[in-house]
């Protein structure tokens, strides 16, 4: 399974650069090193507008996600926080129950915010 995965990776690697490097050459050898040239920067100015859309649409989704997993993390330093400041040696099982249950809530929390 892994190997096909390997091979077929490689597959589409060497299409996506031996087939425009082939086109580049054929457009070379028939026309005018103006045209190419030309035709190099437009290619080179969409790819470049497209993985800057592709970064600012990513910045935009971490801004605005932000503000939840602000609150998230908020919650689990003070959480911890008060652990620390408590300091209690022997606490009951319901206290036990209370602060496991929060933890809970904040771990599921983490991990909705963390895969966004």
């Amino acid at each position: 399974m892994r190997s096909t995965k390997l091979w077929m990776s490689l597959l589409v690697t060497s299409l996506f650069l031996l087939l425009p490097s082939c086109l580049a050459v054929l457009i070379y050898r028939f026309t005018n090193s103006e045209f190419v040239l030309g035709l190099i920067s437009v290619a080179a100015a969409v790819i470049t507008a497209s993985i800057q859309y592709r970064e600012a649409k990513s910045k935009e989704v971490d801004a605005r996600l932000f503000g939840e997993k602000q609150k998230v993390y908020s919650e689990l330093i003070g959480t911890i926080m008060t652990l620390f400041h408590e300091r209690r040696t022997n606490p009951t099982a319901q206290e036990q129950a209370v602060l496991v249950k929060k933890l809970q809530q904040i771990r599921t929390e983490l991990i909705i915010w963390g895969s966004a």
